[in-house]
């Protein structure tokens, strides 16, 4: 079901993303009416897969972030070798914590990038975008295919405390910390 997307509107949002990003390849874009909330598709030849809705630019600039930063950090590979991980061992239920626990890093990771460029006006932006697709009356929302921003309330309640929570760390702070885990893990 998934169509090209042909506005020209749209597709310089994406590449203007795409620039502030540093991300030469180019991603492509389509429409799915049958998902909830945008996912990244593709291992080799990434694709953004966009709903059927209506948004404004800045809206759609913090999607096209969201999903360019999994992209650019390669959660696509996490995600497919843990499904493998699954595949392999899929009667160990400790296998299916461990996959929910990488998808929910992804989603965090990828949200702290995200928001460390943003205000707080931004980040609550950014949040009300999150409620607005775990509140779409989407008849296919509960499809496999839409995970990334509909993952459920406690999740999604999680996230958002994360984005509005969220703090740089000092540059000692964190160089202190990274001496600190080094020296355990050598020991």
């Amino acid at each position: 079901g998934n169509k090209e997307v042909s506005d020209i509107k749209i597709l310089n949002l994406l590449s203007d993303c795409e620039e502030k990003l540093n991300i030469k390849t180019r991603v492509e874009l389509s429409r799915n009416p049958l998902i909830a909330s945008p996912i990244m598709i593709g291992f080799f030849r990434a694709r953004i897969v966009l709903p059927a809705c209506e948004l404004d630019d800045k809206e759609w600039s913090y999607i096209f972030v969201h999903e360019l930063i999994h992209y650019k950090q390669r959660d696509m590979f996490y995600k497919w070798l843990i499904q493998i991980v699954v595949c392999v061992h899929w009667f160990n239920p400790f296998v299916y914590l461990l996959e929910k626990e990488v998808n929910k890093s992804c989603e965090l990771s990828c949200d702290e990038k995200v928001i460390s460029v943003l205000d707080d006006t931004a980040r609550r932006e950014y949040g009300d975008i999150l409620i607005s697709f775990l509140k779409s009356n989407n008849l296919y929302k509960s499809s496999l295919a839409s995970v990334t921003l509909t993952e459920g309330a406690e999740q999604l309640k999680e996230r958002l405390g994360a984005i509005m929570k969220h703090k740089k760390y000092p540059r000692r702070t964190v160089i202190t910390a990274s001496i600190v885990l080094v020296t355990i893990v050598c020991v």
